[in-house]
Protein backbone atom coordinates (compact mmCIF):
# COMPACT_ATOMS: atom_id res chain seq x y z
CA UNK A 1 0.00 0.00 0.00
CA UNK A 2 1.25 3.05 -1.29
CA UNK A 3 1.43 5.93 1.65
CA UNK A 4 2.71 10.20 1.02
CA UNK A 5 5.15 11.12 3.79
CA UNK A 6 5.72 14.32 4.26
CA UNK A 7 9.72 15.14 4.91
CA UNK A 8 10.58 17.82 7.36
CA UNK A 9 13.39 20.11 6.01
CA UNK A 10 15.76 18.48 8.69
CA UNK A 11 16.00 15.29 6.38
CA UNK A 12 15.17 16.57 3.17
CA UNK A 13 18.90 16.35 2.73
CA UNK A 14 18.15 12.07 2.80
CA UNK A 15 15.53 13.31 -0.27
CA UNK A 16 17.37 15.03 -2.56
CA UNK A 17 15.28 17.97 -1.50
CA UNK A 18 12.18 16.39 -1.86
CA UNK A 19 9.11 17.42 0.62
CA UNK A 20 6.99 14.49 0.16
CA UNK A 21 7.85 10.86 -1.08
CA UNK A 22 5.63 7.78 -1.06
CA UNK A 23 6.48 4.51 0.84
CA UNK A 24 5.02 1.38 1.23
CA UNK A 25 3.83 -0.79 3.75
CA UNK A 26 1.35 -2.20 6.19
CA UNK A 27 2.23 -0.97 9.33
CA UNK A 28 4.73 2.41 10.14
CA UNK A 29 6.98 0.23 11.08
CA UNK A 30 7.19 -1.30 6.86
CA UNK A 31 6.55 2.21 5.94
CA UNK A 32 9.91 3.48 7.79
CA UNK A 33 11.90 0.32 6.84
CA UNK A 34 10.83 1.30 2.68
CA UNK A 35 11.84 4.46 3.46
CA UNK A 36 14.98 3.81 4.86
CA UNK A 37 15.96 1.58 2.06
CA UNK A 38 15.21 3.75 -0.66
CA UNK A 39 16.00 7.11 1.18
CA UNK A 40 19.17 5.62 3.35
CA UNK A 41 19.71 7.04 6.54
CA UNK A 42 15.98 7.88 7.49
CA UNK A 43 15.50 5.14 9.50
CA UNK A 44 18.79 5.61 11.73
CA UNK A 45 17.15 9.37 12.41
CA UNK A 46 13.43 8.33 13.33
CA UNK A 47 14.13 5.24 15.01
CA UNK A 48 16.77 3.82 17.85
CA UNK A 49 16.82 0.39 19.51
CA UNK A 50 13.64 1.34 21.55
CA UNK A 51 11.31 2.66 18.88
CA UNK A 52 10.80 6.08 18.28
CA UNK A 53 13.84 8.17 19.08
CA UNK A 54 12.18 10.65 21.88
CA UNK A 55 12.76 14.05 20.16
CA UNK A 56 10.72 12.28 16.86
CA UNK A 57 6.86 12.55 16.47
CA UNK A 58 5.04 10.69 13.92
CA UNK A 59 1.66 11.58 12.58
CA UNK A 60 -0.84 9.85 10.64
CA UNK A 61 -3.93 12.00 9.36
CA UNK A 62 -2.80 14.32 11.62
CA UNK A 63 -2.87 11.76 15.09
CA UNK A 64 0.07 11.05 17.01
CA UNK A 65 1.05 7.59 16.41
CA UNK A 66 2.41 7.40 20.06
CA UNK A 67 -1.52 7.88 21.16
CA UNK A 68 -2.07 5.01 18.22
CA UNK A 69 -0.50 1.78 18.52
CA UNK A 70 2.96 3.34 17.74
CA UNK A 71 5.23 1.64 14.93
CA UNK A 72 2.35 -0.95 14.81
CA UNK A 73 -0.08 1.06 13.62
CA UNK A 74 -1.81 0.26 10.27
CA UNK A 75 -1.58 2.39 6.96
CA UNK A 76 -3.71 2.26 4.32
CA UNK A 77 -3.70 3.62 0.51
CA UNK A 78 -3.67 7.49 0.58
CA UNK A 79 -2.89 7.78 4.41
CA UNK A 80 -0.63 10.52 5.54
CA UNK A 81 2.59 10.14 7.37
CA UNK A 82 4.33 13.18 8.91
CA UNK A 83 7.59 12.87 10.98
CA UNK A 84 8.35 15.87 12.94
CA UNK A 85 11.66 16.68 14.43
CA UNK A 86 11.23 18.27 18.14
CA UNK A 87 14.52 20.34 18.78
CA UNK A 88 15.40 22.82 21.90
CA UNK A 89 16.97 26.72 21.58
CA UNK A 90 18.41 28.70 23.82
CA UNK A 91 15.24 31.28 22.97
CA UNK A 92 12.63 28.60 23.80
CA UNK A 93 11.47 25.35 22.24
CA UNK A 94 10.50 24.92 18.38
CA UNK A 95 7.18 22.80 17.91
CA UNK A 96 5.57 21.24 15.41
CA UNK A 97 2.73 24.11 12.55
CA UNK A 98 0.29 25.00 14.71
CA UNK A 99 2.27 25.07 18.83
CA UNK A 100 3.26 28.13 20.04
CA UNK A 101 6.75 28.82 21.19
CA UNK A 102 7.67 28.80 24.55
CA UNK A 103 9.93 32.09 25.86
CA UNK A 104 13.10 31.58 27.76
CA UNK A 105 13.01 32.90 30.78
CA UNK A 106 15.25 35.61 29.81
CA UNK A 107 13.27 36.78 27.55
CA UNK A 108 10.51 37.06 30.67
CA UNK A 109 12.80 38.83 32.87
CA UNK A 110 13.47 41.14 30.33
CA UNK A 111 9.66 41.52 29.79
CA UNK A 112 8.50 42.03 33.43
CA UNK A 113 11.85 44.59 33.83
CA UNK A 114 10.39 47.43 31.45
CA UNK A 115 8.94 49.93 33.08
CA UNK A 116 5.25 50.73 32.92
CA UNK A 117 3.79 53.31 30.25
Amino acid sequence: MSVDVRIPMVLRTLTGGRSVVSAEGGSLQDVITNLDINYFGIGQRLLDEAGLRRFMHVYLNGKDVRLLDGLDTNVAVGDSVCPTALSHTRKGTRFPFGMIRVPHRDEMAARWARPFG
